[in-house]
């Protein structure tokens, strides 16, 4: 392989770390919105919360009320089926699950959890450009700086994830959404749950980094030889 395609300008150097840190940014939103739904559409999370908060007892449900509750709730964020809002909290109580100002701020939820859905799959297309790219057009130097630049960022966006977990829960208040006061949905998203759904999500996010990481180790080390393997090939042609 000629010199030229071994070494890296110092010009070059820089948008090839750039193009790494773009791919970790990528990847670890992609896998963060991934972990969210993980969390979010997850019926053993919200047993958990039953659990560790008796829930149904607190929002004055039954235990198949509060079921129905929160497969209403998952349901209506994950499909947009405004119809389930109308359910109501048993069959000998009619009194309804959400109320108007519920439904407003479920409204808000939805149309945030679609955005972050649509922005998910770009991110997801752009970081397969960028695998594409570099396994067409990168030299091995080039794979190398990518992969190792990549392979140290993913780990410090997943600990400034956490480092930001533990500052809003350490000392800031709870974030809490823009919720009426009334409804059962200001109940079901109290601090204590939201603190806990934070820190579920953020455990998922260390999670779903392991496959970004391993991309990245992928093209540190055996993709580059792999890659080698194929320019050297094309070169002897």
């Amino acid at each position: 392989m000629s010199e030229s395609k071994e070494n890296i300008s110092s010009k070059g150097s820089g948008l090839y770390i750039l193009l790494g840190v773009f791919f970790a940014v990528l990847a670890m939103f992609f896998a963060s919105i991934v972990a969210l739904e993980s969390v979010l559409f997850s019926p053993s999370y919200y047993i958990k919360l039953e659990d560790s908060f008796n829930m149904s007892d607190k929002m004055n449900l039954t235990k198949d009320g509060y079921i129905r509750y929160y497969n209403c709730y998952m349901t209506y964020l994950s499909e947009g089926d405004k119809s389930v809002l109308e359910a109501e909290a048993g069959i000998s109580d009619n009194r309804p699950l959400f109320s108007q100002e519920d439904k407003a701020s479920l409204a808000s939820f939805r149309g945030i959890y679609v955005f972050l859905s649509v922005a998910k799959w770009v991110a997801l297309a752009l970081c397969a450009g960028i695998l594409i790219i570099v396994f067409v057009c990168a030299s091995k130097a080039e794979v190398r700086l990518i992969g190792r630049t990549s392979g140290i960022a993913v780990p410090l966006i997943t600990a400034a994830l956490y480092a930001v977990y533990l500052y809003i829960n350490k000392i800031l208040p709870p974030i809490i959404p823009d919720i009426a006061q009334s409804g059962l949905l200001n109940i079901f998203m109290n601090a204590q749950v939201l603190d806990k759904f934070y820190s579920s999500w953020i455990t998922m996010c260390a999670v779903f980094a392991v496959a970004p990481f391993a991309v990245s180790l992928f093209f540190a080390n055996v993709g580059k030889r792999k890659h080698e393997d194929i320019t050297d090939d094309y070169m002897y042609q």
